[in-house]
């Protein structure tokens, strides 16, 4: 078994399967705005799949509240579904312990391989068609160092499930421009130059999520107007708000309040939670 790194990355604005490549190409994407209409799709998932999605849910919650907690008052952009889905994969390396550890951390006591394994690929493959007004890409790789090779059922699993890219490398130079032009490619040139020069590894596990977008609902540019915002020191500052008089969805109780704005068709959203005394930003 090998020890790989795992990086997670996301960006908003065919795989070869389990052979290794060499010096992959690594070809421009060129986007074009979303515009096809779809109807509400909806992503069917088994019984075994829904209790993994409950499991991920409290997964991604968790992470976020750890992150948050070692970054002090910094401002904090994870992506629970990427650490996610690469610890899922790694956790097919391995058939002991190290699997029970990685299965654990992701919330589980115990978890049929299969079943999480099905549960990532419905997610990718649901996500990507979810809206024809949205442009939505989790891809993934892994990355060896000259001629490590990946056992065979594991670089399968990897291909089948989790549509990942298996590319090998030489020297670390030639690793770390490879990854770099990789994740430039996956998020459409928004991250550039990832890994820096003294990045040093035999191996990696590598996500990249990118996410394009826009409102349901538009928000008009010239109703852009200044206004002060609470910062979370107490401090305030002058800023542009993006205005609306629309129907959005919108809830508030004694503790929080939120608001949805949904993007493309609908079918994807942004939810803004707060809580409602803004006092309170540090125990919420």
């Amino acid at each position: 078994i090998m020890a790989l790194p795992i990086i997670g990355l996301a960006a908003c604005s065919s795989d070869d399967g389990p052979e290794q490549q060499k010096n992959p190409e690594i070809v421009d994407v060129q986007e074009t705005e979303p515009t096809e209409d779809a109807a509400f799709y909806k992503i069917g998932l088994s019984p075994s799949e829904a209790g993994i999605q409950a499991a991920a849910n409290d997964f991604a919650l968790d992470f976020f509240r750890q992150t948050k907690a070692s970054a002090a008052e910094s401002n904090v952009v994870v992506s629970p579904l990427s650490t996610f889905q690469t610890l899922a994969l790694l956790s097919n390396g391995d058939d002991g312990e190290i699997r029970d550890e990685i299965v654990n951390r992701l919330g589980f006591s115990s978890m049929n391989p299969d079943a999480l394994n099905s549960y990532a690929k419905t997610l990718n493959e649901g996500f990507a068609k979810l809206d024809g007004k949205t442009r939505y890409r989790c891809a993934n790789s892994i990355w060896v160092k000259g001629n490590d090779n990946l056992q065979e059922d594991f670089a399968k699993t990897a291909s089948d499930f989790y549509l990942a890219d298996i590319n090998s490398f030489e020297n670390m130079s030639e690793g770390i421009d490879s990854i770099n032009s990789w994740v430039e490619k996956k998020t459409s040139r928004l991250i550039k130059d990832f890994l820096g020069k003294d990045s040093h590894f035999d191996g990696a596990i590598v996500n990249a999520l990118y996410f394009k977008g826009g409102w349901q609902i538009p928000f008009e540019k010239e109703k852009t107007a200044k206004a002060t915002f609470l910062n979370i020191n107490g401090s305030s500052s002058n800023t542009d708000f993006m205005n609306s008089h629309d129907m959005f969805e919108y809830v508030k109780t004694e503790k929080i309040e939120a608001v949805g704005l949904s993007l493309g068709n609908g079918n994807f959203r942004l939810d803004l939670i707060r809580p409602a005394d803004p006092k309170d930003y540090a125990q919420f």
